[in-house]
């Protein structure tokens, strides 16, 4: 995924506006951990949404991409987001949702709170969107999305697009866990929890062509997005011996990713209804 410098410094520019907007510790979140999922994101969204155009982020929490789309885009574009708001507390790290549902109210982004898997069917007529993204979504779903992404392609208009993106279930990174008997992606203390908010099923970068194709859409793209160095290093540089050693270790994944494009740790789809 290849940006020019002015782009990325103007989409990091408003991310970082959104980020002092929320305040700590959502602001550590969203300018390192989260960072390069951000900045890609808006980009890929960037590259393929006209002027007038409609959005809506299916499963886009707390609505970071859209507020920085407004600022990017002014008043030209229609916004929308659909999710649940259940897991966002004063004890989330990105805290309650208070804080994002007045900020997208301020930037008049359109809000439903909306289980999608109990209840699927989306509250809008057929091929109202030009763009629909689905971001670090299916993977949290208890089941397969297809029932989802076929009424994505309802409320899509002929030619728009989709934007499916998720962790590669079989990154390097994966991998290495797996070999020292650990599992890939959930804590399990977190599978034990009564209110359970992570992973169900992670896809390989062909299942997530497979699922799109059998969803009906075409001219699908795949991109695997390099995550950025400062994102996987921040709060890993510890004083001592195993702290030198991680941080080589982060190092040596990163140039491995580098030449590797399979073994990135995320996956980008777009694809066009037909």
């Amino acid at each position: 995924m290849i940006k020019s410098n002015q782009e990325s410094a103007d989409i990091e520019a408003k991310l970082s506006e959104i980020a002092e907007a929320f305040g700590r510790p959502a602001k550590q979140t969203l300018l390192f951990e989260n960072y390069g999922k951000h900045v890609s994101e808006i980009y890929l969204i960037l590259k393929n949404l006209g002027k007038r155009a409609r959005i809506l982020d299916l499963g886009g929490g707390l609505g970071v991409n859209l507020l920085c789309l407004r600022k990017l885009y002014g008043k030209d574009i229609g916004l929308y987001l659909i999710d649940q708001f259940e897991e966002y507390t004063k004890d989330n790290k990105m805290g309650s949702s208070a804080t994002a549902l007045k900020l997208m109210e301020e930037s008049a982004i359109s809000v439903v709170n909306q289980d999608f898997w109990v209840n699927p069917k989306l509250p809008y007529k057929s091929g109202f969107f030009d763009v629909v993204t689905v971001l670090s979504v299916i993977e949290h779903l208890p089941g397969h999305p297809l029932k989802l992404l076929k009424e994505i392609k309802r409320v899509l208009k002929i030619h728009g697009t989709i934007i499916v993106g998720g962790p590669n279930s079989i990154s390097f990174i994966k991998r290495i866990k797996l070999l020292f008997g650990k599992h890939p992606y959930i804590p399990f203390n977190l599978w034990c929890r009564d209110r359970y908010y992570s992973h169900y099923r992670e896809y390989t970068p062909e299942e997530y062509r497979f699922l799109l194709e059998m969803s009906g859409f075409s001219y699908i793209e795949t991109i695997m997005s390099l995550e950025p160095l400062k994102t996987r290093t921040h709060n890993r540089y510890h004083k001592g011996n195993i702290g030198f050693l991680v941080t080589i270790a982060l190092h040596a994944i990163h140039i491995l990713d580098m030449f590797l494009p399979t073994l990135r740790p995320t996956v980008y789809c777009i694809a066009k209804k037909p």
